[in-house]
């Protein structure tokens, strides 16, 4: 177990690699009473064609088969874990992204019994048939609510646009036939296949003994028989450069239309430092343009083409990498158009020195917030970060490494990638009809 003082803020991470595989990082915060814990596989929505870590295989299943295993854990002989967490003190949850699951533990009292029972949510998984057919009915009617939200059917159709093969043109949840398909059998591979320990990142944040805490989950996990195994092998498509088309139309029930528009990327092949680099650099180049102080903001929030519900997002993963921008806006083609004559304009004139540090101080400053109470945001940065294989204590020093040129050249590369839009227009009223009622931005699927 390595120690590691961070100088600015009094804080101290323990991180290291328990003897079945298990990689961790706790954060050790004396003087609060919360804990956070994450505990989770680098396993998501786009993993569905993999061999095993012994070379078996190759796997074909299902769109959706995270996101339902991640519902299915929280179901034990024993009792629904939600009620068992309660009883300790605790509250838990989970999400399902494109790349990993979490789960999410909280407790101001005594951490050592819920992080027993967070090991039992992740590690013991119990199926029938019965219960599987049952969940398969809630999971259809969370499909069918999210496709009436104007926001997510945005995203989705934004997705579908840009990308060509790549899984992550399928929502995480999958669609309805996905999900009537699933079966017990290929459940329990994605299970034995992806959450085994060596796949895992283990995220603890509060005022917790990280010896006690590696030495508990190391006895937890060594009860259940888990050693070290190879890494799975994922299989994705070939994602050609384009995108499938350029812009697309929707028509739903809102009182002002959405534009969301995107630009594909090209995604970074490694892991580490070099993609934690790529992400830095997006992130000072779009709060240096887009941000609630770049001119072209200022001038579309004049213009009343935006509001304060403006907001733009870069994912980048290995496999896949784009920008959305999204906004409430009563003209989505000129939106469209002055965003990318304005992205245009600020690749010509290039980022001056003042913006360029102003946004590096914004940067860290916000990276500084994260290891302040609550530590729910500081566990979910260091699991995001570990699983990505990139040490989220050295965020400050690869921040101030970072150079101007390397923003602009970010900036430059992804306005001049493959861009599309799509546009949710209010349906066409009949005569006599009333006016239209909707849902507004409200931040949309990065909220």
């Amino acid at each position: 177990m390595e120690r590691v003082r961070l100088q600015e803020v009094d804080c101290e991470y323990y991180h290291g690699m328990l003897p079945c595989g298990l990689r961790f990082c706790v954060v050790r915060r004396p003087g609060f009473r919360r804990t956070f814990a994450i505990l989770g596989p680098r396993y998501g929505s786009v993993d569905n064609a993999f061999y095993g870590p012994h070379g078996d295989g190759p796997y074909m299943v299902p769109a959706g088969i995270a996101h339902f295993l991640e519902h299915k854990m929280f179901e034990k002989p024993t009792g629904h874990m939600f009620r068992r967490f309660a009883a300790a003190g605790a509250m838990c949850d989970a999400y399902t992204s494109y790349t990993y699951t979490g789960y999410v533990l909280s407790t101001a009292g005594d951490w050592r019994v819920p992080l027993r029972l967070l090991v039992e949510l992740v590690f013991d998984l119990h199926l029938t048939r019965k219960t599987v057919e049952k969940e398969k009915g809630i999971i259809e009617q969370e499909i069918r609510m999210v496709e009436d939200d104007p926001d997510t059917r945005a995203f989705e159709e934004l997705m579908r646009c840009l990308y060509h093969r790549h899984p992550v043109r399928v929502p995480i949840a999958g669609t309805v036939a996905d999900v009537r398909s699933l079966g017990v059998e290929q459940i329990e591979l994605c299970h034995r296949t992806f959450y085994h320990p060596s796949n895992m990142w283990l995220s603890v944040a509060g005022p917790v003994d990280p010896q006690e805490v590696t030495e508990l989950v190391q006895e937890l996990l060594e009860a259940r028989g888990y050693r070290p195994q190879e890494p799975v092998r994922r299989l994705l498509p070939q994602e050609p450069e384009g995108v499938v088309r350029p812009q697309q139309t929707v028509r739903m029930s809102v009182g002002q239309p959405l534009c969301y528009l995107g630009f594909k990327d090209v995604p970074s092949t490694e892991q580490g430092e070099s993609l934690w680099d790529q992400l830095a650099a997006v992130s000072i180049a779009l709060d240096a343009t887009l941000g609630p102080a770049s001119d072209l903001y200022l001038s579309l929030y004049q213009e009343g083409l935006i509001d304060d519900t403006f907001q733009a997002h870069y994912e980048g993963e290995q496999s896949y990498a784009h920008l959305v921008i999204g906004a409430s806006t009563p003209d989505p083609a000129r939106l469209t158009d002055r965003l990318r004559e304005g992205l245009q304009r600020a690749v010509e004139r290039g980022i001056d020195e003042g913006t360029f540090r102003r946004c590096i101080k914004a940067a860290r400053g916000r990276f500084l917030r994260r290891l302040d109470p609550p530590f729910g945001p500081l566990a979910r940065l260091v699991f995001a970060f570990r699983h990505r294989g990139t040490d989220p204590m050295r965020a400050l020093d690869r921040l101030a490494a970072l150079d101007i040129s390397q923003v602009s050249s970010a900036l430059r590369r992804l306005v001049s990638r493959p861009l599309a839009a799509v546009w949710v227009l209010p349906r066409q009223r009949e005569a006599g009809a009333g006016p239209d009622t909707g849902s507004r931005f409200s931040g949309g699927w990065w909220a």
